[in-house]
């Protein structure tokens, strides 16, 4: 039952089929891999698009994705299917690919087996990069390698390729490789107006920061398509170390709105045009998705692993969105053409009676519904206005 300082909205429930798409067509993976020291806490990004010079079968894609050559009819490359392209090796090992989805696939399987046996060093992990540096089999392949010491923690990265890097006051020192490497840098790098009160450099913020910029990442995708003409984006995995261990981030809802300011009421009229979630059975990630119209599951699969390694009856019947974690970002646009694109990160505590910032869920009457804090939304709305303010 939504609390009296809460706005809910409704969408009606269409839910269609898993997607679990493969061909046997020679891949060319343009992409974006691209890791953050976060509050000296690494992490790893990796999206999942894969792209081929041949079209694939269109009805296996997210809606906004088919049928994107009437945007760009010059362009070589189509959106044929998603793969996961970073791993977990080990407790303090892990790798993020990018290039051709074949080598990747041999090189990944030989990696996976040389660790199950072999304690990670840095002495190990620098051999193994040696070994496929030299080895001119691979050079269509580019990877990094994020190990963690175990003596003192110290976070080393061995890496194949040209990667850009780079220093962000919020983000630490980044690496990334791939056809969004500049433009994912020179996003993290312009900053964000984030909402929500975090104290300075803990485990917490870093997680939130990077959620932000996915989310960054994926309203202003939505808006202009322009990662998806560069062949990456479409959405994204991310592992980080814990204190602990290495492990992929889990279960995270993305609410994109989308809205206007109205400089004659002097407000904003907006409405949320895309959610996302994402969430792991084992190692499938399951992107489920609502662009306002349609319901879509979208299975992403390991490298290593084919549809027919599924066990259907272990996966979900139904798109997922109720999760503890929230991540929304507001594109404002305003009538002279600027974007005002502020973010914020919500993680519903494990008290019941506590009530998150933000929460996505269905209903008692199978309806998507979103229940926002009032008094929340009101100080958003107040954060529209003065940034109006500034350009009247």
């Amino acid at each position: 039952m939504c609390p009296g300082n809460c706005r809910k909205l409704k969408a009606k429930r269409i839910i269609t089929n898993y997607n679990l798409n493969f061909t046997n067509d020679i891949f060319n993976s343009m992409t974006l891999i691209a890791t953050t020291l976060t509050n000296n806490i690494p992490f790893l990004i990796g999206d999942i698009l894969i792209t081929s010079n041949q079209k694939g079968d269109e009805t296996k894609l997210p809606k906004y994705l088919r049928g994107i050559e009437k945007y760009f009819p010059e362009a070589e490359l189509f959106p044929v299917l998603f793969r996961q392209k970073i791993y977990v090796l080990h407790d303090r090992l892990c790798i993020g690919f990018a290039g051709d989805l074949y080598s990747i696939k041999y090189l990944l399987e030989d990696i996976r087996m040389h660790f199950s046996y072999t304690n990670p060093s840095i002495e190990s992990v620098s051999a193994f990069v040696k070994l496929y540096d030299s080895d001119s089999n691979f050079d269509g392949v580019s990877f990094l390698i994020i190990f963690i010491n175990q003596e003192d923690d110290r976070v080393y990265y061995c890496r194949k390729g040209s990667w850009v890097m780079a220093n962000s006051p919020l983000f630490g020192e980044t690496l990334a490789i791939g056809s969004g490497q500049n433009d994912f840098l020179k996003r993290i790098n312009d900053g964000f107006t984030i909402n929500h009160q975090m104290e300075s450099k803990n485990f917490y913020q870093a997680i939130s920061l990077n959620y932000i910029a996915l989310a960054n990442v994926l309203g202003y995708e939505r808006l202009s398509l322009d990662s998806i003409q560069k062949h990456w984006g479409a959405g994204f995995e991310m592992i980080f170390y814990n204190g602990n261990k290495f492990s992929k981030i889990d279960d995270i809802t993305y609410v994109i709105w989308r809205g206007k300011y109205d400089s004659s009421a002097k407000k904003v009229e907006s409405s949320p045009f895309l959610f996302l979630n994402y969430k792991y059975f084992d190692d499938i990630l399951l992107v489920s998705s609502f662009d306002g119209n349609e319901f879509h599951m979208q299975a992403v699969l390991p490298i290593y692993k084919t549809p027919q390694d599924i066990d259907m009856n272990q996966m979900p019947s139904k798109p997922h969105f109720d999760s503890k974690k929230v991540c929304a970002i507001y594109l404002i646009e305003f009538p002279d053409g600027r974007i005002f694109s502020p973010a914020f990160f919500s993680q519903a505590s494990d008290n019941k009676d506590d009530f998150p910032i933000i929460r996505v869920y269905f209903d008692e009457k199978d309806h998507l519904a979103i229940m926002i804090q009032s008094d929340f939304q009101d100080a958003l709305n107040e954060q529209f206005k003065n940034y109006a303010e500034q350009f009247d």
